[in-house]
């Protein structure tokens, strides 16, 4: 499976840019395992949410599926599974494995 990682644009002025080798967790297809980089995030409390939730560096998630219509999407943390809107998946960098 090749990803292509992309940078924030001028718009998304609260959206952390993809560093070289990490993408954003919105950005990953069914099925991806990925390991989580940071949650890079203006918003305390949404960050806080995130990082409550297992969002947390080092932790291991699986893309298990995309709502019908585009959003939320559904992964699995810390063996449970875990639905976030895209917008909030948007500010999770995670380094995708095999």
């Amino acid at each position: 499976m090749l990803l292509t990682p992309t940078v924030a644009d001028d718009n998304s002025a609260d959206q952390h840019p993809a560093v070289e080798g990490t993408f954003h967790l919105d950005e990953l297809e069914v099925g991806t395992r990925a390991v989580v980089k940071c949650v890079a995030c203006k918003n305390r409390e949404l960050r806080q949410k995130l990082l409550t939730m297992g969002l947390i560096e080092g932790s291991q998630i699986e893309v298990l599926g995309v709502a019908p219509l585009g959003d939320p999407m559904t992964i699995r943390v810390l063996g449970f599974q875990l639905s976030l809107r895209l917008s909030e998946a948007s500010h999770v960098l995670v380094i995708p494995h095999e």
